[in-house]
């Protein structure tokens, strides 16, 4: 079985090493880090993982499409990080 804690921080590193990553290319990324022979088991951490990046990459673009007057896009934005069903946070 794959290290969930493990994984994520490696998915947080290529993240910040990829700031222009695309999902397709953070799928094959993730996918890479699973050994074939686990790949079935844990293909929900793939997706879970693809939807967080996808709601990441939405707010990015709605905060670097702000044109209203006073925003300061060198300001850091809260985000809200999804939780798995054991509560478990990214």
């Amino acid at each position: 079985m794959i290290d969930a804690n493990t994984f994520k921080r490696a998915v947080k590193d290529w993240i910040r090493s990829n700031p222009d990553g695309t999902i397709e290319n953070l799928r094959d990324f993730c996918e890479e880090q699973i050994p074939s022979s686990e790949f079935t088991a844990n293909t929900w951490i793939v997706e879970q993982t693809l939807s967080w990046y996808g709601h990441i990459l939405s707010h990015r673009d709605h905060v670097e499409g702000s044109d209203s007057a006073g925003d300061d896009k060198d300001e850091l934005v809260p985000t809200v990080e999804p939780r798995r069903a054991s509560g478990t946070v990214w």
